[in-house]
């Protein structure tokens, strides 16, 4: 049997198949041949740090991960050398290695920085904080922040986002083929484990299915679906128990492209021809010391060198380091001997008293009473009546009633203890007290919770009693009292029941069921039977310790409730593993001692059975997969036990249904020969645009109709291609563009080799090496897709004849694939010798013969631009409306268009290619409002959530950052809580509205009209399980609130120098999950004046001008009823110092807009005290300027 695997050396894979039954030795034979490295000269560890022997073999050493490291015995004489460095254990570990990580035992000063062993101890100033670092969670959680936990591919738009929490590649995996772009996205830090190592994978097309690497998890996007081979990425994470103990390597950078860094180890399958995949990958515990100048022993550390790869070390260097893992790993022991002796003391003796409390089960009296009121008769009546039961034991399915009755007739649950009054329910949590009454004592009350009724003031109690006979008859509780009465009408009917102890705060029962032969989870809160794994996967609860008690045993049970027991084991920091199995097995031994040896035997036999149990693999069944049944609402969400925690990121845009080629000839055929349902329109292929003309004839139209159709079913074989024929299909910039009568039009949203001239000239072309089909951002709901065309394979339009006067429209995007060194061709019109090339600081080069000029403004990459060249006795170019370009040209008759990059560097996507029979720049703002989006709004959620953003979208049209109006109004509703917000835009158009559905159809409770140029700037408030309250701040220091005063402070995650355009929220009866929706803010005229400062050359002055207006504006905001700082003098020495630094007419500018009023004598700025809300507008638009420009 063979595998294949992989080992690394100096930045390299070297991918072997080796056979299982082989040693070490032999694949040393393999190494030498392929890194010709001797034998002797190779040092080669596992995945865990552990050094091969030469009789290893692969079985003991690479079985879960295939991944070894080869060293070697390095002459370099920069290398380390421990016989000449013999003191080298006493000294910076920066002498072993200065330039990749180390296992070592480190320490951690205040701020963060790190100290390795000797430089704490002799270069460390003693009175300076250092902590030592252990193997503890806090520490495993700090350095899965450093390593990569998760990756994921997202499809979409060259500005896709990535998922909540990840960092998007920005290089297209789907590069230079049709279809989406398609990124790599990771995560650092959270919940899973880091990934230990990646690799390409392609597989032939004619293969149908995901490739599956064992041991490697493969992901679902295929990078290069065009291609004749299918690319994927996979990974694997380092093993549960690598990570708990640190042994073991992670990934903790990634490269993309055909140059890395020194440091990155590169993938031996490439992810194309030009671009490979390569990762960083250090030691799990490693760390390098960061003493810096202090360090004592500075003079003998070797000059720094950049960052290398740990598997580029000598064999000396990682042996020294082997060491120093060792002395780590002791102390580690050491402190965990230290540190859990409290918690493990607590522990224990919480399982003690456990076991002793159910014995209270046991008791005869106590059993009788239970026995008084289970209506036994009655529940064996039910379980004969149930015919489509599932239980083969009779006594199972009366165990079944048994939960059902005691859920539904008998026990109730409590929130919260209604007003013993006034009988309001309406009671609030005050606080707890001993239990002091006869009752509470009997009743064996641990504490007694205080309530105070919100109507009288009253105080009602709840005592939570302990004793199960009080609890037949108070039948009222939460979960503790519910387990705690249900264990002992178990036991009084006869069943051996376990009481079930989760330490994450939730009790039930377990009951042994000999024809199962096993222990069935009961949980009578829930009215569950044998649905274990409900609290994991339902409730979404992070288990740690769960243990059962009976009068026979104690039993860690966790494993029974979770899927992934590996996970669990990092939680469960109360006790050494191996320690808490002794004191289990050591109390059971004293429990047990006393019983009959056949009790014994019978114990120790379902022992071993349930072990086997414990051990088997889970998976939960759709009944387990419910949140919390039991108690409020408001208390399941406080505690995060309502369930529905299924992630909603979504990694991937749907592709379009795309109708069959066949359903849409039809469609145009009729929409030839009888219309389309939109009466009068400009589709040259809709008899709608020509039967209303006076010389219309029917008989000629209709064949030269058929005659179009049939010579488009030659050619036509995309359904992408028919689409954009059909008139339901054009959205209002296509339908524009067809109104001006186009010589030619070419949408480009074809999928295949044709370029298709929807303008019924038939200018159509062949181009067999495009790449079709990738999206770019436009105002368009539909056919937002584009050409993007490279050096090797150019767009080439078919020569069309031309009029006098032209005009040539199309929407460009630039994308940069690497950097740009020369112009790069962009655009040419062979008959007019014009060439249109980008250069290298982004900017558009027109070219006409000889002559060259540059336009004004630099393009940003990845953004659409709609790009118009006019002819009328010259040549202008106009980007998005605005002209940039001009130059005398003369005339010709026909029009050659060519899209074809000098090279690779940058990339366009070229769309909607319209020729029109006019040259009017009047229409050209009108093409560019129509085609080009505005900036997108930012999503914004509160301050450390992890909520996917890209969840939410804002669909609302007056809310885009380019409506053109702003928000008037704002409405709010509030009442104990946050229950609303709406914005109305302009005219009070009515906008985007969260509201709680308690409040839906109701008036706002308050309404707020802003102030010219007010926007709002700040989202913040209060918060629980729900909203209490919300508080939006404008840039005039104005607040709006809603809601109470309860739960804890948020903000929402405002990008500087942004406004809110409208918001949303995942609410019903209250609002959580909130979000905002949020723009660039307007440039106010402050800002616009000092940005204009900015580029004269004054610039050096501004940041001393804006500091000497602030102080000014500050005092006023701080004291705004302090007259003295409602005046300022322009003589005083300040003023001319810090103010009288730039232009009059600048400094005019600003103190105007700040509502500022110069007085008759030209001596005082005096403040219009009814602008002072114009004081913190300036404010902000000062600070906000400092902030974008980096002053």
């Amino acid at each position: 049997m063979s595998k294949l695997i992989t080992v690394i050396h100096d930045c390299h894979e070297y991918k072997l198949q080796v056979s299982l039954e082989d040693t070490a030795e032999v694949l040393s034979l393999q190494l030498y041949s392929l890194c010709e490295i001797e034998m002797d000269d190779q040092l080669l560890l596992t995945f865990e740090g552990k050094q091969v022997l030469p009789d290893d073999v692969f079985t003991t050493f690479a079985a879960y991960v295939p991944l070894l490291f080869l060293f070697h015995r390095s002459n370099d004489a920069t290398c380390f050398d421990p016989l000449q460095d013999s003191d080298w254990r006493e000294t910076c570990s920066r002498l072993i290695s200065p330039q990749a990580p180390l296992l070592q035992h480190y320490f951690k000063k205040e701020n963060g920085s790190i100290l390795c062993r000797s430089c704490a101890t002799i270069c460390h100033a003693p009175d300076q904080l250092l902590i030592p670092v252990s193997n503890t969670p806090d520490t495993r959680q700090a350095i899965q922040s450093q390593f990569i936990t998760d990756i994921t591919i997202v499809l979409g738009g060259i500005d896709v986002l990535p998922p909540t929490g990840y960092t998007k590649i920005p290089v297209d995996l789907n590069y230079g083929t049709p279809g989406e772009f398609a990124f790599l996205c990771y995560r650092c830090g959270g919940k899973q484990r880091p990934i230990a190592h990646l690799q390409v994978v392609q597989v032939a097309a004619t293969e149908d299915s995901v490739p599956n690497v064992q041991g490697y998890t493969t992901l679902a996007t295929n990078l290069t679906p065009y291609s004749s081979m299918h690319t994927y990425l996979c990974y694997i994470r380092v093993p549960p128990s690598n990570f708990r103990f640190l042994q073991g390597y992670g990934v903790c950078d990634l490269s993309i492209g055909n140059l890395h860094s020194p440091k990155m180890v590169v993938c031996s399958q490439p992810l194309s021809e030009s671009r490979t995949l390569a990762y960083d990958i250090a030691p799990l515990a490693s760390s390098i010391c960061q003493c810096g100048d202090s360090c004592l022993f500075q003079v003998r550390l070797k000059p720094t060198t950049p960052l290398i790869s740990f598997t580029s070390l000598s064999v000396a260097q990682v042996q020294a380091g082997l060491e120093m893992d060792k002395e780590m790993r002791q102390y580690w022991t050491q402190y965990q001997d230290k540190e859990f002796f409290d918690s493990e003391s607590s522990l224990f003796a919480s399982l003690e008293s456990s076991q002793q409390r159910v014995l209270v089960y046991e008791r005869s009296d106590m059993q009788a009473e239970a026995l008084k009121v289970i209506p036994v008769a009655l529940l064996e009546e039910r379980a004969r009546a149930n015919t489509s039961s599932l239980h083969t034991r009779f006594e199972d399915e009366v165990l079944h009633q048994l939960i059902h009755w005691f859920k539904r007739e008998f026990f109730t649950w409590m929130n919260n203890p209604p007003c013993h009054v006034c009988k309001s329910t309406s009671t609030q949590s005050i606080g707890t007290r001993n239990p002091c009454t006869p009752e509470e004592i009997d009743g064996e009350a641990s504490r007694v919770e205080m309530y105070e009724c919100q109507e009288c003031h009253a105080t009602p109690v709840f005592p939570r009693y302990n004793n199960p006979v009080k609890l037949l008859q108070s039948r009222i509780g939460r979960c503790g009292e519910w387990a705690n009465c249900f264990t002992l009408c178990c036991r009084a009917m006869g069943y051996e029941a376990r009481y079930v102890h989760d330490y994450t705060d939730h009790v039930w029962t377990e009951v042994f069921s000999p024809a199962y032969d096993r222990w069935l989870h009961c949980d009578p809160c829930e009215d569950q039977l044998d649905c274990p794994l409900t609290y994991e996967v339902g409730w979404g609860k992070e288990l740690n310790y769960i243990f059962a008690f009976s009068k026979d045993e104690v039993v860690d049970v966790i494993r029974r409730y979770t899927v992934s027991y590996d996970d669990v084991l990092d939680r469960r920091t109360r006790a050494r593993e191996e320690k808490l199995f002794s004191k289990i097995a050591s109390l059971n031994m004293m429990i047990q001692m006393t019983l009959p040896w056949s009790r014994r035997e019978v114990l120790q036999l379902r022992s071993k059975k349930e072990e086997a149990e414990l051990n088997a693999l889970k998976k939960a069944k759709e009944s387990e997969a419910e949140g919390r049944v039991s108690g409020s609402n408001e208390w399941k969400d406080s505690r995060n036990e309502s369930g529905n925690k299924t992630s909603t990121e979504s990694t991937s845009v749907v592709e379009k249904q795309v109708r069959p080629i066949r359903s849409l000839l039809q469609t145009l055929l009729l929409q030839m020969i009888q219309g389309c349902s939109n009466g009068p329109c400009n589709n040259p292929f809709c008899i709608c645009t020509f039967k209303t003309k006076p010389d219309f004839n029917p008989t000629n139209y209709t064949a030269t109709a058929l005659k179009m159709f049939a010579d488009l079913q030659q050619i036509v074989s995309s359904p992408r291609s028919l689409e954009q024929l059909l008139t339901s299909s054009h959205d209002l910039y296509m339908t524009t563009l067809l109104n001006a009568s186009p010589l030619a039009f070419w949408p480009l949203n074809d999928d295949n080799s044709l370029v298709l001239d929807i303008s019924g000239h038939g200018h159509h072309a062949k181009n067999h090496e495009v790449v079709f089909g990738k999206p770019l951002a436009t105002k368009m709901p539909k056919n937002s897709l584009g050409v993007q065309v490279f050096h090797q394979h150019p767009l080439i339009f078919p020569s069309v004849t031309i009029p006098d006067k032209w005009m040539l429209v199309f929407l460009a995007q630039l994308h940069s694939y690497s950097s740009l060194t020369e112009n790069t061709t962009f655009l040419a019109i062979e008959e007019l010798n014009l060439i249109l090339s980008v250069t290298k600081d982004f900017k558009l080069e027109l070219q006409l013969g000889s002559t060259k000029i540059l336009s004004s403004q630099s393009l940003d990459m990845d953004r659409t631009y709609h790009i118009s060249i006019v002819f009328d006795k010259a040549i202008s170019i106009f980007i998005n409306g605005i002209q940039d370009l001009k130059i005398a040209a003369n005339s010709v008759s026909t029009l050659t268009l060519s899209v074809k990059p000098t090279f690779d560097a940058i990339v366009p996507i070229i769309s909607h290619v319209a020729l029109l029979p006019s040259a009017n720049p009047m229409q050209i703002a009108q093409y560019s409002r129509q085609s080009i989006p505005g900036p997108k709004l930012t999503v914004c959620g509160v301050q450390g959530d992890s909520i996917n953003l890209q969840s939410y979208e804002c669909t609302n049209e007056f809310a885009q950052a380019d409506s053109g109006v702003n928000i008037s109004t704002i409405n709010m509703w509030s009442r104990e809580f946050f229950d609303g917000v709406e914005f109305l835009y302009g005219d009070a158009i009515q906008g985007l509205k969260v509201l709680a559905l308690s409040r839906m159809n109701q008036a706002p409770d308050f309404s707020t009209k802003l102030l010219p140029n007010e926007v709002i700037i700040k989202v913040s408030g209060r918060r629980g399980a729900w909203m209490d309250c919300l508080t939006l701040t404008t840039n005039f220091n104005r607040t709006f609130s809603a809601g109470g005063n309860g739960g804890n402070p948020f903000e929402v995650d405002i990008p500087f120098g942004h406004m809110v355009r409208g918001f949303d929220s995942h609410g019903g009866d209250h609002i959580d999950n909130f979000v905002a929706f949020t723009c660039p803010a307007p440039k106010g005229v402050i800002y616009q004046t000092l940005e204009k400062v900015k580029a004269t050359p004054k610039s050096s002055l501004v940041k001393t001008f804006c500091a000497g207006v602030l102080r000014y504006l500050n005092n006023i905001a701080s004291n705004p009823t302090e007259v003295k700082f409602h005046r300022i003098k322009c003589a005083n020495n300040f003023f001319t110092s810090n103010i009288a630094i730039l232009n009059a007419q600048d400094i005019k500018d600003v103190f105007t807009s700040a509502g500022f009023q110069m007085t008759f004598d030209n001596q005082f700025w005096q403040l219009d005290l009814s602008q002072l809300y114009k004081v913190h507008g300036a404010i902000y638009d000062m600070t906000t300027f400092l902030a974008l420009e980096k002053l």
